[in-house]
């Protein structure tokens, strides 16, 4: 039989060989301490590379904001600003209620600096906003929280958001419709948007009507997670309990929920009133570049600035949802250059502003993946 040929060796690896060799074992010592370190910070190693593809592939957006502010009325561009900082206010709220109805304990204001950091992180992984529930659960982990209670209130958080969208979905496409400018395109993303909203939805409910197929979910995602490590030649990533475990804490979170419905009430109703303040900014700013929108217009544009933002491959949709916000409003007559301008400006204060600011919370991106427990939750410390 035929010898199987050697492994070729590699140059990278003779090359580091050789300089360990004629540099002494102190070198040694400091790479392996730098790659020990590199191991224990990857994620931080891939947002900060996402972050900068995110801006140098934006940064004519940037530019063009920074231009664009200087020919509006000053006095209701602050307007805007101060509903985006209301409308973050009332987001962190959002959570506040959600955890509550989950049995996760938190303080309002602690949550302010987690939730810019989720925008930071969903700036940089696009899934539709479930990125930005990482931040939240491993907060909750390291307060002593359960980390399934905590995802439990994040998906309700994601649900209350998505599901009080709809309305305004609803009436902006209605008002297309009249003015006879709906384009199929819209009506299709649109509902995309909903089965997406409808699917978080029963994974929601799963863990109060159907606990056997919410641990079949777990068990999958266990072996899917194990399967991909060991197909690298890593260890197991997750413990065998594991899945049981958080179908378990899980469950309690969904009867909790269920059994606590003034805070859900409270959670749908802060949610809807993010909307209200949101596309009041978006007004706030049209006025301030001379040209009040009609209601069923703003409606329309902010609605469907997060479709696609939502069901989009790009974080946060930049670029994409820009373009469909100024297309409506083209398509509604306002002229090309108004409309431009609101949209740039509005989304400047609705995502590029809290990226940059999520941007100084980054740190809080390093611990993640490395809480020391897996939201067994004993304490009720709040954030």
């Amino acid at each position: 039989m035929l010898k199987r040929s050697a492994r070729p060796k590699s140059c990278c690896g003779e090359a580091i060989k050789v300089l360990i060799q004629t540099t002494g074992p102190d070198l040694e010592v400091r790479l392996r301490g730098l790659l020990l370190w590199v191991r224990q910070h990857w994620i931080w190693f891939l947002v900060a590379i996402g972050f900068l593809v995110l801006v140098f592939t934006q940064a004519s957006n940037l530019r063009r904001v920074v231009a664009t502010l200087i020919q509006g009325q000053v006095i209701w561009l602050v307007a805007a600003v101060l509903l985006q900082v209301a409308y973050y206010l009332d987001y962190a709220l959002l959570y506040k209620f959600s955890f509550a109805a989950a049995g996760v304990m938190s303080r309002w204001f602690g949550l302010i600096p987690v939730l810019f950091a989720s925008m930071f992180l969903k700036a940089v992984v696009p899934t539709g906003g479930l990125s930005s529930l990482v931040v939240f659960v491993d907060d909750a982990i390291k307060r002593g929280q359960s980390g399934a209670r905590a995802l439990e209130g994040s998906l309700l958080v994601l649900v209350a958001d998505l599901a009080m969208t709809i309305p305004f979905i609803a009436f902006g496409l209605g008002y297309l419709y009249v003015r006879g400018v709906l384009q199929p395109y819209q009506a299709i993303v649109s509902a995309l948007f909903v089965l997406f909203a409808a699917a978080l939805v029963v994974l929601l409910l799963l863990g109060r009507f159907r606990p056997e197929s919410l641990r079949g979910v777990f068990k999958w995602v266990q072996g899917l997670v194990n399967g991909v490590a060991l197909r690298f030649g890593e260890k197991p990533l997750v413990p065998p309990d594991w899945a049981e475990n958080q179908a378990r804490e899980y469950i309690c979170a969904a009867c909790d929920i269920a059994g606590h419905s003034t805070p859900v009430i409270y959670t749908l109703g802060v949610a809807l009133a993010a909307h209200i303040i949101n596309v009041a900014s978006l007004y706030a700013v049209s006025v301030a570049y001379r040209y009040p929108l009609p209601l069923g217009a703003a409606v329309a544009a902010f609605a469907l600035d997060i479709v696609f933002s939502v069901i989009n491959i790009i974080p946060h949709g930049l670029g994409v949802a820009e373009g469909i916000m100024a297309l409506v409003f083209i398509s509604l007559s306002i002229p090309t250059a108004t409309s431009v301008a609101i949209t740039i400006v509005f989304r400047g204060f609705n995502v590029w502003l809290p990226v940059i600011v999520g941007s100084s919370f980054a740190h809080r991106l390093q611990a993640l993946g490395r809480s020391s427990n897996q939201g067994r939750g004993g304490g009720d410390n709040p954030s």
